[in-house]
């Protein structure tokens, strides 16, 4: 059961919407434009439709919810085997088969697997990224990393009934999903190491 649900929710989060909608709408490929990756936020930046960049991230916030909800009833709220969706269907985003393995950072379908799965993450990961985004000007991808470090940082000490309380899980251990929480964020941060790189080299430039 395991090696189906990892394949299938994989799978789906491959799916590459940014893609398939920019080959539509632009007929362009959205790998060799902007920034390269297939997320929201190229969608938007490469056409300037702020439309696209929302039904890119709404889809692919979806496959994130529609996976989690598929291993949650077929394998009947088994815990670890929801785990291993989220997990999968995130690295499926970040590393599409169907686009030789490239593919996004994982945020919008980070979001959609935790909203059923840990909630208050997604929350606190917000709260993070406006406080370093707006209040202290910081580019998108230090934002997105200081709140991808900081959120499960505050995750990991929260009450234990705020955390089960929000969650559609039967958590075995509190600490299996602060771990899952951890090691989602460390997928997310791996999608971020080369525009990182890139910002760094930019700046001893100057």
């Amino acid at each position: 059961m395991i090696y189906f649900i990892a394949i299938l929710s994989y799978l789906i989060g491959a799916i590459p919407f940014a893609y398939i909608l920019l080959k539509i709408y632009a007929k362009k490929d959205i790998r060799l434009i902007g920034s390269g990756n297939v997320g929201a936020m190229n969608s938007y930046e490469t056409t300037g439709k702020k439309w696209i960049g929302v039904v890119v991230f709404i889809l692919d916030m979806l496959k994130g919810f529609i996976t989690v909800l598929l291993a949650y009833y077929i394998t009947a709220n088994n815990f670890w085997l929801v785990i291993v969706s989220t997990m999968f269907s995130v690295l499926g985003h970040n590393y599409s088969v169907f686009l030789k393995f490239k593919g996004g950072r994982g945020l919008s379908t980070a979001v959609g697997v935790a909203l059923l799965t840990f909630p208050i993450a997604v929350l606190l990961w917000g709260i993070f990224w406006a406080i370093v985004k707006l209040l202290l000007k910081k580019d998108l991808f230090i934002a997105n990393t200081i709140a991808s470090v900081a959120s499960p940082l505050v995750f990991y000490f929260l009450p234990d009934k705020l955390i089960t309380s929000s969650s559609i899980l039967d958590i075995p251990d509190l600490i299996y999903i602060k771990l899952a929480v951890i090691l989602l964020c460390v997928i997310i941060l791996l999608a971020h190491l080369k525009p990182l790189i890139q910002i760094t080299r930019k700046k001893d430039a100057e």
